[in-house]
């Protein structure tokens, strides 16, 4: 036996005897041979030290513990409360969440999150805090335990939501606590309080075991939530209002709301209360609906522009609030002038593809047996690329009988088709923006040449047909309606900027009195790249075709697009930081542009970025195709078009395309395993690349077939992934613990996953609440879903409630307001739209 190992027993046997002071000098001798320890002794002495406050000595014994490989669940525990007890710096809580292992232990997550957010580190703690709960929600799924942790993960949620000003975020993950089955919860008094806080109470509140979950409940929490008792019964007590009068709140959130409170509850008091003191309570407390919607009811007394003009701006933090559905609604649907009875016979929407999924868009207008077609976009999992133009053929329509084919923007959701509807109707009028005709040369050209080189398609276009396809697009401007005959009539349209990326479209169809507004994919919040969309005041529209990508399910599309760039910036920014690679898969149109000004804008202090950012695939010609309209001053946000033209818009300053540097032509003397090797592997470097999705033999896939199997590198998707897309597999794979250490195929090559795996949302795509605004504010009389999941719902897990109470999804919020009829779209299926006088509006719909 070594002398070390007897100074440990001996230290061991006094401890255990209660001799802590001679064990306290064993356990000192120990420490100056740390490195010489094994891991479990090294845990001992933490405790020891932990035990007798020693913090700082236990955090070190712990940290060593360990680098060699201790349990996180104990010593992993012991480093926590000493780094507590000690109040010690934010760095020690970093160092252990980058312990490989962490992510088997979601309650040490947790607590690190909370801490690193208020600590001053609110991206890092935001970002951890939501993967943990996917992961704690995931677990509890499939298992149905855990429920304790999963009620800690939704409340730190909803605190974390609340406090970065998203009260709809914070409201879905209290509601997935708040409707749990009563012996599920735990933590009443905190869910008692957010549902104050969050204007949820009612619901709580009405719970039919409320009397067993009041006794849990104490102090002015429960006085909060008996006052909403007594409120539904019609009660008014007069005790109850004398306290709200002269008793202060503790708490300071629930003091500011007092007066709110007494608003709502003592009408002879509410009388003498000044609007100015109600704007000044709005003012003190900017998302909290109750205080909005009692500012902007007395508020519309006196002015009810003013009250619409509130709304307008608060009403995307309460769209999925029926109370806020209801007052924003109301205030509209009083405007005078606004009011219409259109007569819609005769209108028929058909949507041939882009229905209740995305891909092919294509879909006919047809009013009084004229017809214009919105969109030919190309499936990309489909055995045929192009729309099935059968049901147009079903209902009597030939191609020779369309006026025009209509483009929104440039995806090839939108415009992978036309190539093959040009050829079954040359003659056909075509009309694009400049932009889109400029960015369509480049994707379908590329898209002719993957096909062939994949073999995915027989009958795929070629070259040939996408040059005569671009000699038939005519060139719009935005705002300025110009004319399509057909048959005696006119259509007139007119494109707007939609936002979503450069040159897109949302497209305004009038003939005969009856107006139609088809969205395409639009943003409502400005992008780097493009401004969001903008539509006339007080356009009148009858039918609205609108996209629905995120209407259905959770997503962090509903959160502020500054916090997602900052957790994208700062994922990127960490594996750089460790001289490691990192990959960004993106749609080389639109989101790969965002991506690079993003990147730009976060390191906008140095001179050069300090990383190499090299762009490839598709990504580069249409960076320049952006670069060049900059240079033009069109189609790009003039917040971003230098002032001068020394620092082009993408290239420069680190940012170079990769095409430059090597060439996999044949006799070529560099390819690109030898650029890898020389500019990638190294590491501080970056790489922008399509496909978006990782698909096969695309630039993206190259790259990620050799990085995927390293620890030292991060893929970082960067928006939506086709379910059977190679980028949704990995992703999944990389999230799913019982599939971890097996294989799958990148590229067609078998690999294992050892690299980094995130995946965020730079949505180019407009919010479900921000739809729900959008519909309330053209107040149409149809309105049509599409580009998104109908039938989708968030699944909620041990509750009393069903999903779309905890999640409603665009379907079930539009439905509440009164006068809108609400068609979510399928795929084959013709809408015949009826009305009469507006006293009655129905459609009719044919398979």
């Amino acid at each position: 036996m070594t002398i070390l190992s007897e100074v440990v027993e001996k230290a061991i046997y006094l401890e255990n005897r209660g001799y802590f002071d001679q064990a306290g000098d064993c356990f000192n001798y120990l420490q100056q041979f740390a490195d010489e320890l094994d891991a479990t002794v090294l845990t001992r002495i933490a405790q020891f030290y932990l035990n007798c406050d020693r913090n700082i000595d236990s955090l070190q014994m712990a940290k060593k513990a360990i680098e060699k490989g201790a349990s996180l669940a104990i010593t992993g525990k012991a480093y926590l409360k000493a780094w507590e007890k000690g109040n010690l710096s934010i760095e020690w809580l970093e160092w252990l969440q980058n312990q490989p292992g962490m992510e088997n232990f979601p309650e040490h997550q947790l607590y690190i999150a909370e801490k690193l957010f208020h600590g001053g580190r609110h991206d890092l703690g935001y970002r951890l805090a939501i993967q943990t709960g996917e992961q704690i929600e995931k677990r509890v799924r499939e298992h149905l335990g855990d429920f304790d942790l999963f009620i800690d993960s939704n409340l730190l949620l909803t605190e974390l939501e609340f406090l970065l000003g998203n009260p709809i975020q914070a409201r879905f993950h209290l509601r997935k606590t708040l409707y749990l089955e009563r012996e599920r919860l735990c933590r009443h008094q905190e869910i008692s309080y957010w549902s104050i806080v969050l204007d949820e109470i009612t619901s709580w509140v009405s719970r039919e075991d409320w009397h067993e979950l009041e006794e849990r409940i104490n102090g002015e929490v429960l006085m909060v939530c008996q006052m909403y008792r007594h409120l539904l019964s019609g009660k008014r007590s007069k005790r109850m209002m004398e306290t709200l009068h002269s008793t202060p709140f503790i708490d300071e959130y629930l003091e500011k709301k007092r007066l709110t409170y007494l608003a709502l509850v003592d009408r002879d008091w509410t009388g003498q209360l000044s609007l100015t003191a109600l704007e000044e309570q709005h003012a003190r407390l900017p998302d909290d609906l109750l205080t909005t919607l009692l500012y902007t009811q007395r508020l519309e007394s006196v002015d009810r522009e003013a009250a619409k003009s509130v709304w307008k701006r608060e009403f995307v933090k309460h769209a999925d609030h029926p109370l806020a559905i209801r007052a924003y609604h109301a205030l509209l649907r009083s405007e005078e002038g606004k009011s219409r009875d259109p007569i819609l016979d005769g209108c028929r929407v058909t949507f041939l593809g882009g229905g209740e999924k995305i891909g092919g868009t294509s879909i006919l207008i047809s009013i009084h047996d004229r017809h214009i077609l919105l969109d030919a976009g190309m499936h990309l999992h489909e055995e045929s690329y192009h729309p099935d133009y059968q049901p147009m053929f079903d209902l009597g329509v030939q191609y020779e009988d369309l006026d025009a084919l209509l483009i929104t923007h440039a995806h090839l959701d939108h415009v992978g088709a036309v190539p093959y509807l040009l050829a079954q109707r040359p003659d056909l009028p075509v009309y694009a923006t400049e932009a889109t005709k400029s960015l369509m040369k480049v994707l379908l050209t590329d898209t002719v040449k993957s096909s062939r080189q994949q073999e995915l398609v027989n009958d795929m276009y070629d070259e040939e047909q996408v040059k005569k396809t671009l000699l038939s697009v005519q060139a719009v401007d935005f705002a300025k309606t110009f004319i399509i005959p057909s048959s005696g009539k006119e259509w007139r349209i007119t494109y707007y900027p939609a936002g979503h990326i450069l040159g897109a479209a949302s497209i305004y169809m009038e003939l005969e009195g009856i107006s139609v507004l088809f969205t395409g994919d639009y943003s409502i919040e400005d992008q780097r790249t493009v401004k969001g969309m903008e539509l006339p005041d007080n356009l009148k529209v009858d039918i609205l075709i609108t996209e629905s990508t995120y209407g259905y399910l959770p997503t962090n599309a509903s959160m502020k697009r500054s916090v997602q760039e900052n957790m994208f910036v700062a994922t990127v920014d960490e594996m750089i930081q460790s001289n490691g690679s990192v990959l960004i898969p993106a749609f080389a149109l639109g989101r790969a542009q965002e991506i690079v000004l993003i990147l730009k804008e976060a390191y906008k202090n140095e001179d050069f970025l300090p990383f190499s950012l090299f762009l490839d695939g598709r990504v580069t010609e249409v960076c320049r195709i952006y670069q060049d309209y900059a240079e033009l001053g069109k189609f790009v946000n003039p917040a971003v078009i230098p002032e001068t033209f020394e620092k082009p818009l993408i290239f420069g300053d680190g940012v170079q395309a990769a095409q430059d540097l090597y060439s996999n032509r044949k006799g070529s003397s560099y390819i690109f395993d030898s650029f890898f090797e020389d500019f990638i592997a190294p590491g501080k470097t970056c790489v922008v690349a399509s496909s978006g999705m990782l698909i096969p033999q695309s630039a993206s896939s190259r790259y990620a077939e050799k990085m995927i199997d390293s620890k030292n590198c991060l893929i970082a998707f960067s928006g939506y992934l086709d379910e059977e897309s190679a980028g949704s597999h990995i992703l999944k794979k990389s999230q799913s613990q019982s599939l971890s250490g097996g294989k799958l195929q990148v590229n067609g090559v078998e690999k294992e996953i050892r690299a980094r795996i995130e995946a965020f949302r730079l949505s180019a795509h407009v919010s479900r609440e921000e739809i729900v605004q959008l519909v309330m504010e053209l107040r149409p009389s149809f309105v049509f879903l599409m580009h998104g999941e109908h039938q989708k719902r968030y699944k909620p897990v041990g509750t009393k409630a069903r999903g779309e109470v905890i999640y409603p999804s665009l379907v079930e919020l539009l439905r509440q307001i009164e006068g809108l009829e609400v068609i979510p779209a399928w795929n084959g299926t013709s809408y015949e739209v009826q009305s009469q006088g507006g006293e009655h509006a129905n459609t009719q719909q044919y398979a």
